[in-house]
């Protein structure tokens, strides 16, 4: 599916659960260490347990979803295997090719931050000195990681955007992000071939985000 805005009623844990029940189907692959051999037996186990009747698509796709060579695959690299055949399972299985999404059209996803972090690479007197990762969790981008370099007021706003209340009695670190949901756009923009670009969250999402984030600190709580 496409959202060229964000959608209304949508449930992330519904959405989740049907993820969830597509990657225990790959079970048998977590903790192995991904190699070609081990992709090439990973798309035809996907073909044989979807009932795709071909997918010659997934050996492109796959490399931008599962781990690299030589690192491990865990539970999270499932979950996101599960989100991209959620996402194009209707494709895969009247075995329609899959382009890759490039970054356009402009659209919306439903997203989860997964990474915040000091970017050690960034030179002096640039202002984006942070990277933030998140996660599609449908669309045409769905299991994908994608950066985006924003600021440190940025990243250290962000938990209080999500759902966070701004008279929390603890610092809240940009890190406290990690794991909230949230409506992302993405796009295409100047220097890299997408990003971020503009983030909406529903009551439904501030809610679910402030309990993750009490569940963390029980102290916090005002």
């Amino acid at each position: 599916m496409i959202w060229l805005d964000p959608p209304k009623g949508f449930s992330v844990d519904r959405h989740m659960a049907k993820v969830q029940s597509i990657a225990r189907k790959f079970k048998m692959y977590e903790g192995k260490k991904m190699s070609n051999a081990v992709l090439e037996d990973m798309c035809a186990e996907v073909v044989t347990k979807m009932r795709y009747s071909s997918a010659p698509c997934l050996r492109t796709l796959l490399p931008s979803i599962v781990p690299g060579n030589g690192d491990i695959i865990d539970g999270k690299a499932l979950m996101r295997l599960g989100m991209f055949l959620l996402e194009h399972g209707s494709h895969l299985s009247a075995g329609k090719y899959i382009s890759e999404w490039n970054g356009t059209p402009t659209l919306w996803a439903a997203s989860l931050v997964t990474d915040s972090k000091w970017d050690k690479t960034v030179k002096k007197g640039q202002k984006s000195k942070y990277r933030l990762a998140t996660l599609a969790l449908n669309g045409p981008p769905a299991g994908i990681i994608i950066e985006t370099r924003v600021t440190p007021r940025y990243a250290a706003y962000l938990p209080m955007m999500l759902g966070v209340s701004k008279r929390t009695k603890i610092d809240v670190l940009p890190a406290d992000a990690i794991g909230m949901v949230f409506y992302g756009q993405y796009g295409s923009v100047p220097g890299m071939p997408f990003a971020l670009r503009e983030k909406r969250v529903s009551s439904a999402m501030k809610t679910k985000n402030k309990r993750l984030f009490q569940r963390r600190h029980p102290d916090a709580s005002v």
